[in-house]
């Protein structure tokens, strides 16, 4: 499995906004790759994807992160994406300052 980024960084953003980023996910490997799980640490943090079970060999999808901050401060967070791969679970750093 290869992540298009390993960071998310939202900077500074309104308490009460939504802002989304994409994170492509791509089967780099030589056999369907099963996605198990695509998870968030932090509630301000969710996640929508069209990851489709099993991922074909070359092929991409998209994982949606949305950073909707509730509280004012500092927010940290991980994604974590589990499949059948080497090196799984595959971590993305989340990050935001809520205003």
């Amino acid at each position: 499995e290869k992540l298009s980024s390993i960071k998310l960084d939202y900077g500074i953003k309104a308490v009460g906004t939504k802002t989304a980023k994409t994170v492509k996910v791509t089967n780099a490997g030589t056999a369907p790759l099963k996605i198990t799980g695509i998870n968030s640490s932090v509630d301000q943090f969710t996640q929508s994807n069209n990851c489709t079970v099993p991922l074909a060999v070359g092929v991409s999808c998209s994982i949606t992160v949305r950073f909707a901050p509730t509280i004012p401060g500092m927010l940290t967070g991980t994604l974590s994406v589990n499949d059948d791969g080497a090196g799984s679970p595959h971590l993305i750093s989340l990050s935001g300052i809520a205003q």
